[in-house]
């Protein structure tokens, strides 16, 4: 992939994410190659398309800070697909510039989300950037009372410690069921996770969906309202956690 590319799949990524896109020029771009904007925000946007193990220096965060300011955006960050030296990092952290790296965003799978399709990517994609990360963590109830301890989450199932002590495991195959229902109906009450799985699991299945982003909860309903939209513009971008 060229600089060029890298480029491009970036504005479509973020075109995909609502965003309008404009590029800087090629040649004295101050540090900006795209700004994205939308209603809420304009993002000053540096590409660094790097192979072969090749690090962005903290010199490329300053002129993104820089270019940040030239161009009037409410925040900088840099995407590279390669990774940032150390003080790279540090320098970013002092200037508040964000940055992603080996970012290379997958364009067809977000079109296929979009479209509706892909199903078992999308699962894919919530079980590795959502699930997965839970491990080692307590999962408390929606009341806050002392809920699941996370043990194990591989590609095959998620292991709990209830909060009675006792040890079991959840198969993915039985995340994929409920998940795919939520997706559906944008919204779940833990009897619907009862009616796919009668093995006392509902209550830490309900509170796992309930960390996820743009998710809320109905008391009144005992019920979890989805954002479906914004959540795939979410976990597509990793805005998360």
């Amino acid at each position: 992939m060229t600089t060029s590319e890298y480029e491009q799949r970036i504005a479509q990524f973020y075109l995909n994410l609502g965003y309008s896109i404009e590029f800087t020029k090629k040649s004295y771009d101050y540090g900006i190659d795209i700004i994205a904007a939308n209603s809420k925000q304009k993002i000053g946007i540096q590409a660094k398309m790097y192979n072969n193990g090749r690090q962005v220096n903290y010199q490329e965060i300053m002129y993104t800070f820089a270019g940040k300011a030239l161009y009037g955006c409410d925040c900088g960050i840099l995407l590279t697909s390669g990774t940032l030296m150390k003080d790279a990092k540090t320098v970013a952290d002092k200037l508040n510039i964000a940055f992603k790296e080996k970012f290379v965003p997958d364009l067809s799978l977000l079109e296929e989300i979009k479209s509706g399709s892909a199903e078992n990517s999308l699962l894919n994609e919530i079980w590795t950037k959502l699930i997965i990360p839970l491990k080692g963590q307590e999962i408390l109830t929606k009341t806050h009372k002392k809920g699941n301890f996370i043990v194990e989450v591989n590609e095959n199932y998620l292991e709990r410690i209830s909060s009675n002590n006792k040890k079991s495991k959840i198969k993915y195959e039985v995340f994929e069921v409920i998940i795919s229902r939520f997706l559906e109906n944008k919204s779940i009450t833990r009897n619907e996770i009862n009616q796919n799985y009668r093995n006392l699991v509902s209550s830490v299945i309900f509170s796992i969906l309930s960390t996820f982003p743009y998710v809320a909860y109905n008391d009144e309903q005992k019920m979890l309202i989805l954002n479906k939209e914004k959540f795939l513009k979410s976990l597509m971008a990793g805005n998360f956690y």
